[in-house]
């Protein structure tokens, strides 16, 4: 695939060999909300997290180059398809391949008639891509905002 005329890509399920990479782009990306948000990065708790993340084996990766560089994972839920975790990394943020990657999410969810929903740090800017793909806030946990889309028939990117 082609993004924008310029990045070319390979999305694949993840497995095991992709953890520690996966864990490298966790923390290039989430660090500095965690620290912002909770008030440090503690290694021991974030590996654990990520041990019990991997062990779901529900992402995708996108491959640059054959450089794993970003990942999705999503679940449907009951009502929706939950965007639980994306993650692109630094160097190509800002290139629309998040917003390529959400729009297909959209749409996938619309054919069945279903919202997206997602969570996101307030502290974290990706929150104006959500807002501007038409997220909202429906809640709010603690640090997060518990964003959704509803689902529109008119939705045509």
């Amino acid at each position: 695939m082609i993004l924008a005329g310029v990045i070319e890509y390979r999305l694949r399920p993840v497995d095991g060999r992709d953890s520690l990479a996966l864990y490298e782009l966790h923390r290039d990306t989430r660090r500095i909300y965690i620290e912002e948000v909770f008030g440090g990065w503690d290694e021991a708790v974030q590996l654990a997290f990520h041990e019990q993340w991997m062990n779901r084996q529900r992402a995708q990766v996108i491959e640059v180059d054959g450089r794993l560089v970003r990942v999705v994972d999503t679940e449907w839920r009951d009502g929706e398809l939950y965007l639980a975790r994306i993650e692109v990394s630094p160097a190509l943020q800002n290139l629309g391949l998040g917003d390529a990657i959400i729009t297909g999410l959209i749409q996938l969810a619309a054919r069945r008639s279903l919202p997206v929903g997602l969570d996101v740090f307030e502290v974290n800017p990706a929150r104006h891509l959500y807002e501007r793909l038409g997220f909202h806030t429906t809640g709010f946990s603690g640090a997060r905002h518990r964003r959704g889309r509803c689902f529109s028939a008119s939705v045509r990117r």
